[in-house]
């Protein structure tokens, strides 16, 4: 177990992204983490990485317009747009998109098709397929009824079934190769061998403490026993709150072209946006990007100039080989203590960068880290 956590690291991120992880004490965030470094110097403006998200949803309101593609987040042609008939009505820009989708998570959480691939599955009975379409109208109707719930609780019902399906890929797989048909289009940064799942990736990432909804867990359970007795048992009340204290801590807002001005006030969930929260489209959550810092005077930007919810790292500065990364959580813009008042409302922690400690004194003490790791993780960084 010791040498597979160890290791993880020489094995991501991909070396074509340029950039290492490194524990050590972060020049801009309380106490000692695994940072992201650069891996070769950078000149202000420069492209460092281009990354695809694990996952990622709109705003509930855009999904309900079917403005916007709910898997890669691009404003959609209305002329062009694809629309499903499953329980979520979910609206695609391209049929890649809808494949994609289908593939990672669509098919379990909202479809009636089969969970398995046709040459593992056995006919559906009615009364299965009925109970299927039951469950999961209670899930979409719970997200229809608490749209400020709708992303967090979306952005983990799909990480969990992202889980699912990729963890039977491997195993149908081992058994008959080629038998699971491959999502087109971009996909989320993976470990470079190792033999790392989706799970290795979560489990090393920071989290906040939570407070679940029973009835979410109780919603999914039901989504997930309906579609394939058993598969409930990998939502636990424990493992759903560390999965939704995960996202919030580490979920990007994504904003293009400026972003948007009409985002309901009563969307309340933090994301990491330099734009503000109240700006973004969606949500997304990533492998490396999730270990980038904090700091009011970011060496490094995310951009979404492709239009989608693809994340592209700009430097804002030249940086040298070796220096940890960084990006602004919040608009950093605005007056010290309303940065520290959302960042200890989105991330718990006080800011410690250069700019907030000239600030101190007249904005008061910083606001120890309360994110938190699983114990293997804690463990490896303590002893780092």
């Amino acid at each position: 177990m010791s040498s597979k956590i160890e290791g993880y690291f020489h094995h991501f991120p991909p070396k074509s992204f340029n950039v290492a992880i490194e524990t050590k004490a972060s020049t801009t965030m309380p106490g000692s983490r695994s940072v992201l470094v650069a891996k070769q110097d950078f000149k202000a403006g420069d492209l460092i990485y281009k990354e695809y998200p694990v996952i990622a949803t709109l705003d509930h309101d855009l999904h309900e317009a079917g403005t916007h593609c709910n898997h890669c987040l691009r404003a959609v042609d209305p002329e062009s747009a694809i629309t499903t008939s499953d329980n979520f009505k979910s609206t695609f820009c391209s049929s890649d998109c809808q494949i994609a989708a289908k593939i990672q998570y669509q098919n379990l959480l909202f479809s009636l098709e089969p969970p398995l691939p046709p040459q593992m599955s056995l006919p559906q009975p009615t009364e299965q397929a009925e109970k299927r379409k039951t469950a999961q109208e209670a899930l979409v109707g719970y997200l229809a009824a608490h749209p400020s719930r709708d992303g967090p609780a979306l952005l983990v019902a799909e990480l969990v079934a992202r889980q699912l399906a990729l963890e039977t890929e491997k195993m149908i797989t081992t058994m008959m190769p080629g038998a699971v048909p491959k999502a087109p289009g971009g996909d989320f940064a993976d470990a470079e061998g190792g033999g790392y799942l989706l799970a290795d990736h979560v489990e090393r990432l920071r989290f906040l403490e939570a407070e679940t909804p029973e009835e979410e867990v109780s919603l999914l359970s039901g989504v997930l026993s309906a579609a394939l007795p058993g598969l409930e048992a990998f939502v636990t009340p424990e493992r759903y709150t560390t999965f939704l204290g995960k996202i919030a801590y580490n979920a990007f807002g994504v904003c293009y072209n400026g972003g948007r001005l009409d985002r309901p006030e009563t969307y309340t969930d933090k994301t990491r946006t330099p734009f503000g929260t109240s700006h973004q489209i969606g949500s997304a959550f990533y492998t490396v990007s999730s270990y980038l810092s904090h700091s009011c005077t970011p060496s490094a930007r995310p951009s979404f100039d492709g239009g989608n919810a693809e994340l592209h790292l700009i430097a804002t500065r030249d940086i040298a080989q070796g220096e940890e990364l960084s990006v602004a959580f919040v608009d950093v813009a605005q007056p010290a203590d309303v940065r520290r008042a959302e960042l200890q409302a989105g991330w718990k922690f006080g800011c410690t960068c250069e700019k907030c400690t000239e600030e101190n004194d007249e904005t008061g003490e910083a606001v120890e880290d309360a994110s938190k790791l699983e114990p293997t993780m804690k463990r490896f960084e303590n002893q780092a």
